[in-house]
């Protein structure tokens, strides 16, 4: 379905979150997916972060998310798209890089940023989970 890659993303948002549908992250990835194959941005972000730290294992891919994830990045170098860098670094084990991430992106919003909790994750060797 070409063409709607914004409501794509939005559907895909719904399912994840379970906002109005039955939680589904198969299918939010399904959406998710379409949407970043029309170069919507935050949907290729959004999907890399579920591959990265869904907790249903049968959608993690840590190789994928951080392949989207750093896609993402190159477009759009932020905060929310470098802490969906970090989960997928630290999807695939690359903890160290990925506590990289975050301090850049404190160094950017400032150390209260909602990013900071995740860094704890990190340096105890943990991927991050939604």
């Amino acid at each position: 379905m070409q063409g709607h890659g914004e409501a794509q993303n939005a559907l895909g948002y719904l399912y994840r979150r379970g906002l109005g549908v039955k939680q589904d992250f198969t299918k939010a990835a399904e959406w998710y997916q379409l949407a970043a194959d029309q170069q919507v941005v935050q949907a290729t972000n959004r999907l890399a972060l579920l591959l990265a730290a869904c907790p249903n294992q049968l959608v993690c891919n840590g190789a994928l998310a951080l392949e989207l994830a750093q896609s993402a990045v190159e477009k759009e170098r932020n905060a929310t798209n470098l802490d969906s860098l970090a989960a997928a670094q630290a999807r695939v084990g690359d903890y160290e890089v990925a506590i990289d991430s975050i301090e850049e992106i404190l160094r950017m919003e400032g150390r209260n940023s909602r990013y900071a909790s995740r860094l704890s994750f990190y340096q105890a060797r943990r991927p991050y989970k939604l």
